[in-house]
């Protein structure tokens, strides 16, 4: 498990992993966490055989039914959710140790790299559904893109998706997405407080800049509107595709 240099070892869970091996082993990922702590001060030897034992048997030391949750978290690309796989390991954790919430069973995760690609997404979410231990329930992912891919094909299988962090507005489409919730707002749900902010400031004309992206197309298609209704006045709405948007920020100087 990587861990980010310059953090708080009291704020560092350690846990024992082991890899769930899919069809193509060089996509990072297919981790299984438990709640088994393991020393800092580990040797590599044995940190080695822990990673390399594969699937772990569906057998507790406590005793407990073991459930398993598969998750999604994109340690590279273009957006990286590294950050919250801590924070659900802890949360895991916690839950384990408490005798009145699930009492009788132990909850364990499977996570992949989706490096914020509907391909790699795709490709991970099959390793998840078709290699043991079976997933009940996915968390992830934090990219929307990748969400996307993961949350239109995993409905098939009857299994809910809960994402941490994916804000595209598609994802609220209940026929695309049925099985798809979140503990986030979509990103159109800000636009009431830019309409208020514009008010505040008396500012009665306005332009727009975004990238040219799905994601972002569709919040600003959504504030058009809310803008519109407001009676304010959209003076251009710019879009880039490169990494230079120089020639759309002239525009709206104009």
């Amino acid at each position: 498990m990587k861990i980010q240099e310059g953090l708080p070892l009291g704020c560092i869970l350690f846990l024992s992993v082991s890899f769930a091996f899919g069809t193509n082993t060089d996509v990072p990922g297919g981790i299984q966490v438990t709640t088994q702590t393991i020393s800092s001060n580990a040797s590599q030897s044995e940190t080695n055989f822990e990673t390399n034992r594969g699937i772990a048997d569906d057998i507790t030391s406590n005793g407990k039914i073991p459930i398993y949750l598969g998750g999604f978290f994109s340690h590279t690309g273009v957006w990286d959710s590294s950050g919250i796989l801590p924070a659900v390991e802890m949360a895991l954790e916690h839950i384990n140790a408490r005798s009145d919430i699930l009492p009788k069973y132990d909850l364990k995760m499977v996570w992949n790299d989706t490096q914020c690609t509907a391909s790699t997404g795709t490709r991970v979410l099959f390793d998840q559904i078709f290699h043991e231990p079976q997933k009940l329930i996915l968390i992830g992912d934090g990219c929307s893109t990748a969400t996307q891919a993961i949350a239109g094909t995993s409905y098939h299988w009857n299994l809910n998706v809960v994402s941490y962090a994916a804000t595209t507005p598609s994802l609220s489409n209940r026929i695309d997405y049925p099985y798809f919730f979140r503990t986030i707002m979509p990103d159109t749900m800000f636009n009431s407080a830019r309409i208020r902010l514009m008010k505040e400031f008396s500012w009665n004309k306005v332009g727009t800049i975004h990238g040219k992206h799905e994601i972002f197309s569709l919040v600003v298609d959504h504030l058009i509107g809310e803008l519109h209704d407001a009676n304010i006045t959209i003076l251009t709405s710019e879009t880039f595709a490169s990494d230079d948007p120089s020639h759309q920020i002239q525009n709206l100087k104009v």
